[in-house]
């Protein structure tokens, strides 16, 4: 039993929080599994090359942006289309 697992003091709440603890294990062999699957499929698009090449972004973004644009032809001009991916930087005035 674990140290988190101790601080409980009903059996029954040590066995829930306990099955919680394997169901998040157990999610998080399924995340790594699905990021590793989709970094080896994005590694055969063209711009997935491209976007690489920018330093600020970490290896599983160039694949989610692929996945959420779809298709940035739809998207007129290219700060529409940054906008549309969340990487447009906003300025305001109070």
């Amino acid at each position: 039993m674990t140290v988190e697992l101790r601080r409980y003091v009903e059996i029954g709440l040590q066995q829930r929080a306990q099955s919680l603890y394997q169901e998040r294990a157990s999610l998080d062999l399924i995340i790594a599994s699905a990021r590793k699957q989709l970094l080896t499929k994005s590694r055969k698009q063209k711009v997935t090359r491209i976007q690489r090449q920018m330093p600020t972004l970490e290896p599983i973004w160039p694949p989610l942006i692929i996945a959420t644009v779809n298709t940035p032809h739809r998207l007129r001009t290219k700060p529409q289309f940054w906008a549309y991916c969340g990487l447009a930087m906003v300025t305001r005035s109070c």
